[in-house]
């Protein structure tokens, strides 16, 4: 019997997916499921869109990005930490496309270190103010500067795909399941698909792949290359992929990349962990939604609900959310 994950929004659409057997799959949906049981789950309050290419869509997006920036260097983190500088553009003059990726490369840098520093303030049990200092704002500043760059990343070029990601969270605390054997990266080989459900990233950094499509060498000399190693409860929903290339054919590209920028003494492309070019395929949607409504929603609305059918059984969120 098919198992499927439902996706429902604020605005009432409902996307159903028909999801697949494979061993991932598998391992995605049971954090799905005790994640979904445990004390006060949600879907976390950051969620990422990356809809077509938007002129509005930069202007705004960028104004957020810039407020996120004054909320973090105003809180008493930023002391600890550093401080974010976001400088003003003209989105009505044609931006360097170099120029522009460089800066956005450069930021979530500065994101990926903060996150990273932050974690050692806790571990080192410097922790006493974390719980409030956000507690003024809808959302970790933070973390949705880094939700933004993503989408910026989607706008520095015309494209039509479209995007959108999201996780689940409960207070219940219990470890992402870590890939520790590596016939699970043979699922990361598959070329994605139109209207497919793909696993999440959900590691902070970029993996070898995102500093090629970004050319940011300086994040490979710096250490900081960060390949997925858990499996969480994220997913992507993906439309208007036209994928033609094979993995073999991405992988040779990212080879070529290290070679041309000297960068072949920091990452080592025959560990399974780095070769992998695609995100990996969890189901297929079933129900029909135009291209329109689909960049409407990932624009505009947010993820309030999903649902996980399986065998005749329902994991939910909001049990009465029609």
């Amino acid at each position: 019997m098919p198992s499927y994950y439902e996706v429902i929004w604020d605005e009432g659409t409902l996307l159903r997916y028909q999801l697949n057997d494979s061993p991932i799959t598998k391992i995605w949906k049971e954090s799905v499921k005790k994640t979904i049981l445990g004390e006060k789950s949600k879907i976390f309050e950051n969620q990422w869109g990356a809809p077509a290419f938007d002129i509005n869509l930069r202007k705004k997006v960028w104004a957020r990005m810039q407020k996120c920036a004054q909320q973090w260097n105003e809180n008493i983190l930023s002391d600890k930490i550093g401080t974010i500088e976001i400088p003003d553009l003209d989105f009505a003059a044609e931006l360097d496309r170099v120029s522009f990726s460089n800066l956005l490369n450069r930021l979530h840098e500065k994101f990926h270190r903060f996150e990273e520093d932050q974690l050692k303030l806790m571990l080192d049990g410097d922790s006493d103010h974390f719980g409030s200092v956000f507690e003024n704002y809808s959302a970790d500043p933070l973390q949705q500067l880094n939700v933004d760059i993503h989408v910026m990343e989607s706008q520095v070029d015309s494209r039509e795909s479209m995007e959108y990601g999201f996780f689940l969270v409960s207070q219940d605390e219990f470890k992402l399941h870590e890939i520790t054997e590596n016939s699970i990266y043979d699922y990361f080989n598959t070329p994605e698909k139109n209207g497919s459900l793909l696993l999440g990233y959900h590691t902070v950094g970029k993996n070898i792949f995102h500093c090629c499509l970004n050319n940011d060498v300086e994040l490979v000399k710096a250490g900081l290359v960060r390949p997925q190693k858990t499996i969480s409860t994220e997913v992507v929903l993906s439309f208007g992929a036209s994928e033609d290339h094979s993995s073999d054919h991405l992988i040779s590209w990212v080879n070529d990349w290290l070679l041309e920028n000297n960068l072949k003494e920091y990452i080592d492309m025959n560990e399974p962990m780095h070769r992998t070019p695609f995100r990996p395929i969890l189901g297929a949607i079933v129900n029909e939604v135009s291209p329109k409504k689909i960049n409407e929603l990932f624009t505009f609305s947010k993820v309030m609900n999903v649902r996980l059918i399986e065998n005749d059984s329902i994991w939910t969120l909001q049990p009465d959310f029609k």
